[in-house]
């Protein structure tokens, strides 16, 4: 059912204006795409949406009192005082006169246009009625603009329910400082240390990546970000330094020659680039980044290399780096 589906969705990008490459589509962007097509093609009619899209079991369906259109059209037919109960905001606007009948409601629910899109209507409505909800990586502007929503209309437990799902691995994985800001400006401390330690499993590049569209506070907080981990580097770098100049035993030396061997250095500058772009130590002392570094530059002394020398002797440093910069455990640690 779902190969067909994507075949014809795929048939009928092909044959559109629509920018969506088909050789990316992904469940979410699938998921998407087949919501802009219910609309285009059509219409808003409850048989023509996506079957993923907010819909109650049939048991639910018969006394349902009230309709919720979204901003660009679709109809979800909900219950009013499910509605009040989640929301104080939402309970004085699907307020119904006294002197209307139960019977006229059901027969005739009437409508209230709220300002928010189809999927973010759909995200609160489904956390209310407690039905699955369908958040993938991508979805991360979605979600954010759902919380936006609870706040507007101060449903707490929509919110609680889903800063849980802010703070899963493909949320933190794909924007971290995004979610670091969101759990700051709400207070949610624990949220937004999880949120700070999962930058540093992120490259400054990919952290500058994702800056497209974002408001004051997430760029305050990456300016922060950046200037804790450039100093956490350069603090990094000078032991490192250090303790390659008091000639370490762990530290490679020409055996002809007994000085520290050349393509040490040479790998110090390295690790300088690579420790800027993320100050940790599982990267600079791996088996990989040595041996790199060493057949770049072994060339450099004018000593003949033992083809047994061993490469990996400065990975005895890194215990020792790790001890003296253990990774940040929040924003405010001294060094960083």
């Amino acid at each position: 059912m779902f190969l067909c589906s994507r075949m014809n969705i795929m048939a009928h990008i092909s044959c559109t204006d629509c920018l969506l490459p088909t050789d990316n589509l992904t469940p979410e962007r699938l998921r998407h795409t087949l919501l802009m097509m219910a609309h285009s093609s059509q219409g808003s009619s409850a048989s023509s949406l996506p079957s993923w899209l907010f819909n109650l079991p049939p048991a639910l369906k018969a006394s349902v009192d009230l309709i919720i259109k979204s901003s660009n059209g679709v109809e979800f037919h909900v219950h009013s005082d499910r509605m009040s109960a989640a929301s104080r905001i939402l309970s004085d606007m699907f307020a119904v006169s006294p002197s209307t009948s139960k019977a006229n409601i059901n027969h005739n629910p009437p409508t209230v246009v709220l300002s928010e899109s189809t999927e973010v209507l759909d995200v609160l409505l489904c956390s209310i009625y407690s039905l699955p909800t369908h958040f993938g990586p991508h979805d991360l502007p979605m979600l954010i603009a759902s919380l936006k929503a609870t706040e507007k209309y101060e449903m707490n437990f929509v919110k609680s329910f889903l800063y849980l799902h802010l703070c899963t691995p493909p949320f933190l994985e794909l924007d971290p400082v995004a979610i670091l800001s969101i759990a700051r400006a709400q207070g949610m401390n624990a949220e937004a240390l999880r949120a700070f330690a999962a930058t540093y499993e992120r490259t400054e590049d990919e952290l500058l990546c994702n800056q497209d569209d974002k408001d004051g506070l997430h760029a305050k907080n990456l300016v922060l970000i950046l200037s804790l981990r450039h100093h956490r580097a350069e603090a990094m770098l000078a032991s490192i330094d250090e303790l390659v100049a008091k000639r370490s035993h762990a530290v490679p030396r020409c055996q002809a020659c007994q000085k520290v061997h050349p393509w040490v250095h040479w790998w110090l500058k390295d690790v300088a680039q690579e420790l800027k772009q993320r100050p940790v130590t599982d990267n600079i002392f791996s088996v990989k980044f040595l041996k790199r570094a060493r057949a770049c530059y072994a060339s450099l002394c004018g000593c003949p290399m033992p083809k047994d020398h061993s490469t990996l002797d400065l990975i005895a440093l890194k215990p020792r780096i790790d001890v003296e910069f253990p990774l940040p455990e929040s924003w405010e640690s001294p060094i960083m």
